[in-house]
C-alpha cells in the first residue's frame, strides 16, 4: 500500500486507474497535457480497501491529507474552504477502475453552508443561488446519509420539492421563485432533523468526511451496487474500489469571478422528465431489492 493517500490532479496520470480509478486518473492526465481541468485532488482506492479492513473506517490522518491537498487548491483559486467573502466549492464524483454506469453518485457545491449562502444571494442571482443550496442538500443527503438514516433519499426530498410547488399552485421548477426555493432549503433542513435528530452540517469541513464514508459504503453495502450485479451477472468484477476526486466546481456566468469550464458530450443529454423517470425507477428497484424481492431489469 501506498503511503501516498491523496493525490493532486497534475501529481497523477492516465496509467494510474488501479489507484486513482477511472476519473482520477483521466482528469491527472488531462492536467497533464494542458486541458483546461479546474484544480483538485483524489483520495486513492488503496482508502477504500483500508476502510473495508478496518471496520468501516476511515484511517487516522486521512482528513489532515486532505486539508493539506485542498489548501493546495486555495492557493491555485486564491479561494478559501468555506470563506464567505470568496467560496472555494467541489465537485465531488466516485470512480472505479472499472466503469460502473450509473451506480456512482455526484456531489456538487460542496462547502455550501447558511452563512456562504446568504453572502453569495447578494451579489449573484438569489434564485441561483438558493436552487444550487438545495440540490446540494439533497445530494449529500442522498449520498451521505440515506444508507443509515430513512427517508433521506434523493426521492424523499423531491417529494418535499413537489408539495411546496403544490402550494405555490406550479408544476415546473421553474416556476418557484427564489423565495420559494429559500424557503424549500428550509424544509429540507428541518427534514434533516426530523430523519437524523442532527443539523445540516455548517462546518464545510464536516462535509467531506460523510461523502468520503458514504463511497466506502457503496462499494460493499450499497442497493444499487447489488442491483448492477444481478443487472449484469456475467460481468466479474474482481476491484470494486472506488477512488474519489475533489475538483473546483467551476458555475459558470451566474457568480462573479468565475468561468464556465464545459465538456462537450457528443450525444444527447434527456430531457428532465425522462431523468426523473429514471430516477424514479431506480427507486422502485432499490425498494423491491430491499423487500427482498428481484429488482426486475431496467425496461
Amino acid at each position: 500500500m501506498s503511503n501516498k493517500r491523496v493525490w493532486l490532479f497534475h501529481e497523477g496520470n492516465a496509467t494510474m486507474r488501479d489507484l486513482l480509478g477511472g476519473k482520477g486518473a483521466n482528469l491527472a492526465e488531462m492536467t497533464n497535457i494542458g486541458l483546461p481541468v479546474p484544480p483538485g485532488f483524489t483520495v486513492t482506492t488503496e482508502v477504500c480497501t483500508a476502510y473495508n479492513e478496518g471496520g468501516k473506517q476511515l484511517p487516522s490522518g486521512l482528513l489532515e491529507e486532505m486539508q493539506t491537498a485542498l489548501a493546495h487548491v486555495e492557493t491555485a483559486l486564491g479561494k478559501k474552504f468555506g470563506d464567505a467573502s470568496n467560496p472555494l466549492l467541489l465537485s465531488v464524483r466516485s470512480g472505479a477502475k472499472f466503469s460502473m454506469p450509473g451506480m456512482m453518485d455526484t456531489v456538487l457545491n460542496l462547502g455550501l453552508n447558511d452563512t456562504i449562502v446568504d453572502a453569495l444571494v447578494q451579489v449573484a442571482d438569489p434564485r441561483f443561488v438558493y436552487d444550487s443550496y438545495r440540490r446540494f442538500i439533497m445530494m449529500l443527503s442522498d449520498v451521505a446519509y440515506s444508507d443509515k438514516f430513512d427517508n433521506m433519499s434523493k426521492h424523499d426530498f423531491e417529494h418535499i420539492f413537489a408539495h411546496v410547488k403544490k402550494e405555490l399552485g406550479v408544476t415546473e421548477d421553474l416556476d418557484v421563485n427564489a423565495e420559494g426555493l429559500k424557503d424549500l432549503c428550509a424544509r429540507y433542513k428541518a427534514h434533516i432533523v426530523a430523519q437524523t435528530g442532527h443539523e445540516f452540517p455548517q462546518n464545510p469541513v464536516e462535509h467531506l468526511l460523510p461523502q468520503l464514508d458514504a463511497a466506502r459504503h457503496f462499494v460493499y453495502e450499497s442497493d444499487r451496487l447489488a442491483i448492477h450485479r444481478f443487472d449484469f451477472p456475467a460481468l466479474v468484477i474482481h476491484d470494486e474500489r472506488v477512488a474519489i476526486p475533489f475538483a473546483d466546481l467551476l458555475v459558470g456566468q451566474h457568480l462573479p469571478g468565475h468561468t464556465l469550464f464545459q465538456l462537450q458530450i457528443p450525444f444527447a443529454v434527456p430531457q428532465q422528465g425522462v431523468r426523473e423517470a429514471e430516477h424514479t425507477h431506480l427507486h422502485h428497484r432499490v425498494s423491491r431489492f430491499r423487500q427482498g424481492q428481484r429488482p426486475g431489469r431496467i425496461d
